[in-house]
């Protein structure tokens, strides 16, 4: 009985592992998409700063 108890325990502690690394996986995801956009938001904003900048000229 022994052998069973860890093997279940060794199985959801890989799925706690497989889990926490799905979790990490999308929260770095999450992050990365987030820095996309500010820096597409800066670009469109620096552009936008040109092209007024050269209407002005």
């Amino acid at each position: 009985d022994v052998l069973e108890e860890e093997t279940a325990s060794s199985d959801e502690s890989e799925a706690a592992c497989r889990e926490k690394r799905r979790a990490d996986k999308e929260a770095a995801y999450r992050e990365y998409r987030e820095e996309m956009k500010q820096a597409l938001l800066r670009e469109a904003e620096k552009r936008k700063t040109q092209t007024e900048q050269e209407g002005d000229a």
